[in-house]
């Protein structure tokens, strides 16, 4: 299954000291993921300071550890939004 996620920074709880600290453990962290296939595609949002990335898995349970996993959200330092993706049919030759 893919899912799209979404994050957003919580600047309003951190210091830009503590997501400069923090910056090095999470892109580790990504690369890992993305090493392991999980991770597919990311992004910087345009629109806000955070993430955007596209994420495979089994399924959700397995997709939400994986956020889970980041240093941004195991210490609370993102909102994350985490959408199960599906097929569009418009491409479908039915």
């Amino acid at each position: 299954m893919e899912f799209l996620v979404m994050s957003v920074r919580r600047s309003d709880a951190f210091t830009p000291d503590e997501f400069a600290a923090a910056g090095p453990a999470g892109g580790a962290r990504v690369r890992e993921l993305h090493g392991q296939g999980v991770i597919r595609r990311i992004w910087h949002r345009a629109d806000s300071i955070g993430a955007c990335f596209l994420l495979e898995s089994s399924d959700a349970e397995a997709a939400a550890a994986a956020v889970a996993s980041l240093p941004m959200a195991r210490d609370g330092m993102s909102d994350f939004t985490v959408v199960a993706l599906v097929l569009y049919r418009g491409f479908s030759a039915g």
